[in-house]
């Protein structure tokens, strides 16, 4: 008897990683596109942590203006 192992995760995400190449979406969220064009200047000088960043969409246009982005 082969027992396979089970591939759900809490909260389901394994599936939706799988099914789409972009889970989250590639836009980053309100919020940060509001705040990088109101701060885009002052990036530079920045160090984020994005905690839980799945694909980056909200670290990406960080890192790209130049900010220290760590993104988990």
């Amino acid at each position: 008897m082969t027992i396979e192992p089970e591939h759900k995760e809490p909260g389901g995400y394994d599936p939706g990683y799988r099914a789409c190449d972009c889970f989250w979406g590639k836009e980053a969220g309100r919020l940060v596109r509001e705040w990088v064009s109101q701060h885009g200047r002052d990036l530079p000088s920045l160090r984020v942590l994005d905690a839980g960043a799945g694909e980056g969409k909200n670290a990406a246009p960080l890192a790209a203006g130049g900010a220290a982005v760590t993104a988990t």
